[in-house]
């Protein structure tokens, strides 16, 4: 069965219906592996000779969808012997399986298949942002109390997971919690940076072409802030010298599909690159909220990478739906 794209992804993720929904608008046949809390599909892959068999049928794909998923639901799946496995066990034996099936095919097209295991180090982005000319806040990745005080006043600064996985929070809270911090120490080290101002701009990059999507929120983190208004912008939101070396970036850390967030520097800035700095990049972002502000262009742009290695480019928002 020849396929235009295989969607690898949870059920439950609400990234899954926004990319199948564009496939399927473009007029793409699509095969899902969507495995669910109720059932999962019947998947076999023979690495020597690279066929895949969905549901019993042999497939031949031009692209692939793969998305590692972290909504399934907790727990084992009972009375099923040998193959029971928890939520974290049963996402990465599917996600494996599927991205293990793309990967060895050079045919078919996926995002971030050039990829390193480095490219998802928060820590070596920033390095490599810095490298490449991106302004980046002063930033240190420490466990030690008085490391921080070099960076400045701690009203003044933000602190964050090292690998992610939870909101920012301010520094003064974190030093003056004396019980958090053992002998001057933190458990496990943390990416302290200068504290930015709103607005927060996101840049999604697929195959290069930029969509702007542009934050303002009255928390630190605008994910806390339920009153938060994001926007669709213009590619031109983000000063052409900034944009040129975020795309250098995106190609320094072979991300095909990735987005970038910036937030303003406090007190703005002139010159060439504008009073933006470099957050962080993600190489799996959540994209559905943002897909509907742009009116369904953004998956549209890529489902249509994954089959033809072009994403349309567009210098102004489009409205939604």
């Amino acid at each position: 069965m020849d396929i235009d794209l295989v969607v690898v992804a949870g059920a439950t993720d609400p990234n899954t219906p926004c990319i199948l929904a564009a496939a399927r608008a473009t007029g793409m046949t699509v095969a899902q592996v969507t495995p669910s809390p109720e059932s999962e599909p019947a998947v076999s892959w023979d690495p020597a000779t690279g066929t895949l068999w969905l549901d019993g049928d042999p497939v031949h794909a031009r692209g692939a969808f793969l998305r590692y998923d972290v909504f399934g639901p907790g727990g084992a799946l009972p009375g099923r012997g040998p193959m029971d496995q928890g939520r974290a066990d049963r996402a990465l034996g599917w996600y494996s399986t599927l991205a293990s099936w793309a990967m060895a095919d050079d045919a078919v097209r996926a995002f971030n298949r050039a990829t390193e295991q480095r490219a998802g180090l928060k820590g070596y982005a920033i390095a490599r942002a810095a490298a490449l000319g991106v302004p980046v806040p002063a930033t240190r990745l420490t466990n030690d109390r008085a490391a921080i005080a070099v960076l400045g006043p701690p009203e003044a600064l933000i602190a964050k997971p090292a690998g992610g996985g939870s909101y920012c929070r301010p520094v003064d809270a974190l030093v003056a919690d004396a019980a958090a911090w053992p002998d001057g120490r933190a458990p496990a080290p943390a990416i302290v940076q200068d504290r930015l101002d709103y607005p927060e701009v996101r840049v999604f990059l697929i195959g290069g072409t930029p969509f702007v999507f542009e934050t303002t929120a009255r928390t630190l983190d605008f994910r806390s802030d339920r009153a938060s208004v994001t926007t669709h912008a213009p590619p031109s939101r983000v000063p052409p010298a900034l944009m040129a070396r975020l795309q250098a970036l995106a190609r320094d850390l072979r991300l095909d599909f990735c987005a970038f967030d910036l937030k303003t520097r406090a007190g703005g800035g002139t010159g060439p690159l504008g009073d933006l700095v470099f957050l962080e990049v993600n190489s799996g972002p959540m994209f559905s909220a943002f897909d509907a502000l742009a009116g369904g262009a953004l998956a549209q742009a890529m489902v249509r990478w994954l089959v033809t290695g072009r994403a349309e480019q567009t210098d102004r928002p489009m409205a939604a739906e």
